[in-house]
């Protein structure tokens, strides 16, 4: 018989364990070793008064080493705590009521949901705030959001994959839309992209610009005939702006701002490929 007895349970140790074990294997004794070192589980029970004013009964519980027991069960804990305690400690919320307020954007009146500050704006034009102040951050930080960008469409191409597919339909209409509302930046784009094009098949230098860039260097004066260029005039006006290399890209002309220049449409048909 072992002359040792366990700090939890009273209940001999057995004498194969160490030496210096106190407690049974058991887990709840090595619970309370571990939460009580070398203190003796205390045994009986106290009687204890709640403190919620409205209940008063006296109850039992188990000695405790810790602090005492204040409320007899949960629910006059619960109380207590919604209703007893002093001004500054937390207490039960009153029902939220809806408060009117009025957007100062649209001008339109409505209600909150009772929570928190009142709102300046309605839910819509809240989020369309929200929507400008995400796409200005874009504009001036644009290095920084192009990269964020860029390394999230690198982490997830499979989204990327089901966004393009899913949104094909809207992009396609709204690239069309553009092209119709800008048939003049669509034709000039179509033009550079068509030098460009001519001279990576030729094996030439090109750089990549407006034309607008150019018409602005040589100040609205054709190169060729030098008279002035009016820019209200458009395609096919013979009158018109149009760009005009140098050295022409079918005999090894460069498709870059040295070569190019402005002349009117008329005076670019007329040289066609000579060199001037």
């Amino acid at each position: 018989m072992s002359d040792r007895t366990c700090l939890a349970c009273d209940a001999p140790i057995d004498p194969s364990r160490r030496a210096d074990a106190k407690v049974c294997p058991t887990p709840s004794c090595r619970i309370w070793a571990r939460r009580h070192p070398g203190e003796k589980k205390p045994t009986g029970t106290v009687s204890y008064t709640c403190q919620y004013e409205r209940c008063g009964k006296t109850f039992t519980r188990a000695k405790l080493c810790g602090k005492r027991p204040r409320f007899c069960s949960d629910s006059c804990w619960e109380s207590y705590r919604h209703y007893s305690r002093p001004e500054g400690y937390w207490r039960v919320a009153e029902p939220f009521k809806s408060r009117p307020y009025t957007c100062v954007d649209c001008g339109e009146d409505g209600f909150d949901k009772g929570a928190g500050p009142i709102p300046e704006r309605c839910p819509d034009c809240a989020e369309e705030r929200s929507r400008e102040k995400a796409s200005q951050w874009q504009r001036d930080n644009k290095d920084w959001a192009t990269a964020r960008k860029m390394a999230w469409a690198r982490a997830n191409p499979d989204k990327v994959a089901a966004s393009l597919e899913r949104t094909k339909p809207q992009r396609y209409a709204a690239i069309k839309l553009y092209q119709q509302q800008n048939p003049d930046k669509i034709r000039e784009w179509k033009r550079n992209r068509q030098a460009r094009r001519r001279a990576r098949q030729m094996g030439l230098p090109y750089e990549v610009f407006s034309a607008e860039e150019i018409f602005e260097r040589d100040g609205w004066v054709c190169q060729l005939c030098t008279e002035p260029v009016d820019p209200l005039v458009r395609w096919p006006d013979s009158s018109s702006a149009s760009l005009d290399h140098r050295i022409p890209v079918s005999k090894g002309g460069h498709h870059t701002r040295v070569n190019v220049q402005l002349s009117h449409l008329g005076c670019n048909v007329s040289k066609r490929d000579r060199i001037l």
